[in-house]
C-alpha cells in the first residue's frame, strides 16, 4: 500500500504538547500549543503590577496552533531583507536600520547582523515589519489570545515559568545588565508550558491585534482576533 509523504512545508497532523517542527524556509524551530480555554488578562487582586486597560480578565477558548519556539534572530531577518528589501510600509520602514541600537548593517550590496549578534533578536522592526516576515515564512504574527495563551497556559500565571517573581535566571531585564542577550539563553528554566523562550525580558513582541482600549471590556471569547 502507498505511504503517506509529509510535506515538509506543513507542520504535521495530531500534534500534540511538546511537539516540535523545523520550519524549513528560515530554520526556526516551532512548539505546538493544544486547544483549551484559558484566562486572558490580568486580575489586580493577584497581580499588583496589572494595568487598568489588562482587565477583567475573562475566559477564552483558543484552538491549536504553532508558534516559533524563540524569537526571529538578526541572521533571519537579514536574509529576510536580502530577499524583500527594507520596504516602507504604514509610514515607516520594515527594519529601522538607523536606529541608535540596531543590531543589523547594510554594506552597500546587502544587510547582515554586526559582529557577534548573529544570534540575537532582531530589534527596530515595525508592525508591518514583523507582519511581512511571518507572511514571507508561510505564517503570520499570533493574535494578542495565542500569544498570551502560549505564554501562560491555563492555571492563570503571571509569567511564563509561573508566578514566581522574574530574576535574572528566568529573563533578560532592567537590572541583569549587559543589554541584549541571544535567544534562547534562559531556556528551559524561563520557557513557557508549551515550551516557548523569550516569552518574558530581553525584547517586545509584536502580535497581530491592534491596540483598543476597552478590549478587555468586549472582547470576544471565542478565538479572539482583537481589534
Amino acid at each position: 500500500s502507498p505511504t503517506l509523504t509529509l510535506d515538509p512545508n506543513i507542520p504535521p497532523p495530531n500534534a500534540g504538547l511538546g511537539d516540535t517542527w523545523l520550519r524549513p524556509v528560515d530554520n526556526m524551530e516551532m512548539v505546538f500549543v493544544p486547544e483549551g480555554t484559558f484566562l486572558m488578562g490580568s486580575d489586580p487582586d493577584v497581580d499588583a503590577l496589572a494595568e487598568d486597560d489588562e482587565f477583567p480578565q475573562r475566559l477564552v477558548f483558543q484552538s491549536s496552533f504553532w508558534i516559533d519556539q524563540i524569537e526571529v534572530t538578526n541572521a533571519q531577518f537579514s536574509a529576510f531583507l536580502n530577499s524583500e528589501g527594507n520596504q516602507e510600509e504604514g509610514g515607516s520602514s520594515w527594519f529601522g536600520l538607523y536606529g541608535s541600537g540596531a543590531l543589523i548593517e547594510f554594506n552597500g550590496t546587502s544587510y547582515l547582523p554586526k559582529a557577534g549578534f548573529a544570534n540575537h533578536p532582531v530589534n527596530y522592526v515595525s508592525w508591518y515589519g514583523a507582519a511581512a516576515y511571518c507572511t514571507s515564512v508561510g505564517g503570520s504574527l499570533p493574535t494578542e489570545a495565542q500569544w498570551e495563551y502560549a505564554a501562560r497556559g491555563n492555571d492563570g500565571r503571571i509569567y511564563p515559568w509561573g508566578n514566581e517573581a522574574p530574576t535574572c535566571d528566568l529573563a533578560q531585564f532592567g537590572g541583569c545588565g549587559g543589554g541584549l542577550v541571544q535567544v534562547g539563553s534562559y531556556s528551559p528554566a524561563g520557557d513557557s508550558w508549551a515550551g516557548a523562550a523569550d516569552m518574558a525580558g530581553n525584547v517586545w513582541e509584536w502580535v497581530a491585534d491592534w491596540y483598543e482600549a476597552d478590549y478587555y471590556e468586549t472582547g470576544l471569547t471565542n478565538n479572539p482576533g482583537g481589534p
